[in-house]
C-alpha cells in the first residue's frame, strides 16, 4: 500500500515538474514564472519532505498531512493564477495542433490548393501595382487636360480682349460716312 502511495507521490511530483517546465517555456511573463518556479520547487521540496512523515507517522496521519499541504498549496492565489495560465496555454497548444492538422489535411488532399493561395496572393499584388500605375497615369492625363484648358481659356480671353480693343479703336477714330449713291 505504501508503494502505491509513493508511486502516486512520485508521479505527482513528475507532473508538477512537467507543468513548471512547460509554463517556463511557453509563458511570456518570465519574472512571474521564475518566482513561480522557485515557489513550486520549494513546494516540491516540502512535499518531498513528506517522505519523512511516511517513515515517522502512520498511514492515516500521512494522508491527513498530505491533504492539508495540498489544500494550502491549492488555496494560494499564485497557484490558481499559474494553473489558469497553464490551462490557457494548453488550450492554445491544442488549437495550434488542430489548425496544423487541418492545414496538413488540405495540403495532402489537394496540394494545388496550397500553391493556388500563393499564386492568388502574387496576382493580387500585381493587380494592386497595375491599379496604382493606372491611377497615376489618369492623374497625369487630368493634369495635362487642366493645363490645356488654362491655355485655351487664356487664348479665348486674349481673343475677346483683342476684339474689344479693336472695336474700341474703330469706334473712336474719325467716322467716315459712306456716300449713298
Amino acid at each position: 500500500m505504501i508503494k502505491y502511495h509513493v508511486a502516486t507521490f512520485i508521479s505527482g511530483v513528475a507532473i508538477i515538474i512537467t507543468m513548471v517546465t512547460l509554463i517556463t517555456l511557453l509563458s511570456s511573463k518570465t519574472n512571474y514564472l521564475e518566482d513561480s518556479m522557485i515557489n513550486k520547487m520549494s513546494d516540491i521540496s516540502i512535499i518531498s519532505n513528506n517522505n519523512e512523515y511516511i517513515e515517522r507517522n502512520s498511514q492515516k496521519k500521512y494522508q491527513e498531512n498530505l491533504k492539508s499541504d495540498t489544500t494550502s498549496i491549492n488555496e494560494d492565489p499564485r497557484v490558481k493564477k499559474f494553473a489558469f495560465e497553464l490551462q490557457r496555454t494548453q488550450d492554445d497548444i491544442k488549437d495550434m495542433f488542430h489548425r496544423q492538422k487541418q492545414l496538413e489535411e488540405v495540403i495532402l488532399e489537394d496540394p494545388l490548393k496550397a500553391l493556388e493561395t500563393t499564386m492568388l496572393r502574387r496576382d493580387i499584388e500585381n493587380m494592386k501595382k497595375m491599379q496604382k500605375a493606372n491611377i497615376e497615369a489618369i492623374k497625369r492625363e487630368v493634369d495635362k487636360i487642366y493645363d490645356m484648358n488654362k491655355w485655351l481659356i487664356g487664348g479665348i480671353a486674349t481673343s475677346v480682349l483683342a476684339l474689344a480693343i479693336s472695336n474700341f479703336l474703330k469706334g473712336s477714330g474719325p467716322s467716315e460716312e459712306e456716300p449713298e449713291g
